[in-house]
């Protein structure tokens, strides 16, 4: 299964919110640039393989339905990657829905963006989490990440120890 990512990723506040440019990485290796230009709408994407000849694509619209279309391998691969993944949809009736394209890229973007707050934060703290914390709440000790802090950490909170924060590895 491949590992998806994004890179050379820019964040700008638009009309309708948050925007990005951001490049969109199979196994590392850039296949697309992705826009979300923050004016409501789909996000654009410009496929690098876009002289490729095209392929037929599954994809999932938002009422959870399938539409055949053409596009490019590349973007056959990310469709069907992203469509393979739910969540319970919070409007209406609350059903497992499959995830779209833009569902992941968003996610995607969200990750680096966490990473990249805690890598700084991470200079001067050291972050963790214990079991039953918030989903999105971590603790921290005002000390550079470091073993000894982590061994500290462990010491102290032992079994309550979810996770630590570690800056060479990220979320």
């Amino acid at each position: 299964m491949s590992k998806w990512s994004v890179r050379k990723v820019k964040t700008f506040l638009g009309n309708e919110g948050h925007g990005f440019n951001a490049e969109l990485c199979r196994d590392g290796r850039p296949v697309a640039y992705v826009i979300d230009s923050a004016q409501g709408g789909e996000y654009e994407y410009q496929w690098y393989d876009h002289g490729a000849p095209r392929v037929d694509i599954r994809g999932i619209n938002y009422e959870n339905q399938v539409h055949m279309y053409k596009g490019t391998p590349e973007e056959r691969l990310f469709v069907e990657a992203a469509n393979v993944q739910t969540y319970v949809s919070e409007c209406g009736e609350r059903e497992t829905q499959s995830k779209d394209a833009d569902i992941v890229m968003g996610e995607l973007v969200d990750a680096w963006e966490s990473n990249r707050k805690f890598k700084r934060l991470s200079k001067t703290r050291t972050l963790f989490r214990l079991k039953g914390d918030e989903p999105e709440s971590w603790r921290a000790i005002k000390a550079p990440f470091h073993q000894k802090v982590v061994a500290h950490i462990r010491e102290k909170y032992a079994d309550k120890l979810e996770t630590v924060y570690d800056p060479a590895v990220g979320l």
